[in-house]
């Protein structure tokens, strides 16, 4: 398999990966070694893209109030002093941790926020006619909708260098690939996944979340 092959299976396992899929199935899928998907999740950091996709904060507040659970009962049916000498700096930091996520609104809330938003856009678009394929052909606020499969061709027709990113994470390389396939110069990654392209081509990545997150503390800093 050349290079390019080989990156767009492993595109395809992640977001099979972060589907939940399971990595046996997946290789399966994409015709490749059980092997070759487990060493991928670990040097890709694939199932800790996925538990932070899946896990919310209230949940992980819940997992810290099971740990503490778990040590104060292990520390009460053990005579180990050693247990019970660290049971006190243990508990300190779980507290710490459960109080920060806790808390109230801040950077992390904005950020939830505007995900749950971008997922609510997604469930949108199999139902609401302003955001689904019946837009193709059709013209917004001037600017002409093309369908995908019509990139390649638009992209000669109008001389363009520069293919802008903004699609879910899950297929953020896939799409990636494709520009570049088509021609594309240069990539103005709106996601928050970091592509991979070849040496001459151009990235600027430009996390919205991130800037979110700047905008957030610049707004408290002023309020406090």
């Amino acid at each position: 398999m050349t290079k390019a092959e080989i990156e767009k299976k492993k595109s395809l396992a992640r977001s099979l990966f972060l589907s939940g899929m399971e990595q046996t199935e997946i290789a399966e899928k994409v015709d490749v070694s059980r092997v070759t998907i487990s060493k991928w999740c670990t040097s890709e950091g694939w199932k800790e893209a996925r538990a932070a996709k899946n896990v919310t904060r209230p949940e992980l507040v819940n997992k810290l109030l099971l740990t503490i659970d778990t040590l104060i009962t292990q520390v009460n049916s053990s005579d180990d002093p050693t247990l019970i000498a660290g049971l006190g700096d243990k508990l300190a930091k779980l507290s710490a941790v459960i109080e920060k996520l806790d808390k109230k609104a801040n950077v992390v809330d904005a950020i939830e926020v505007f995900m749950a938003f971008s997922k609510w856009i997604e469930y949108r678009s199999t139902i609401d006619p302003d955001v689904t394929p019946e837009l193709v052909g059709t013209t917004l606020n001037g600017i002409p909708i093309f369908h995908s499969s019509e990139f390649e061709q638009k992209m000669r027709e109008y001389d363009v260098n520069i293919g802008v990113l903004t699609v879910p994470i899950e297929i953020a390389q896939c799409i990636t690939d494709t520009m570049i396939a088509g021609g594309i110069k240069a990539v103005w990654n709106f996601t928050p996944f970091r592509i991979r392209v070849p040496e001459d081509i151009v990235v600027q990545n430009t996390s919205m979340y991130a800037h979110l997150a700047v905008m957030f503390n610049r707004l408290n800093s002023i309020n406090h």
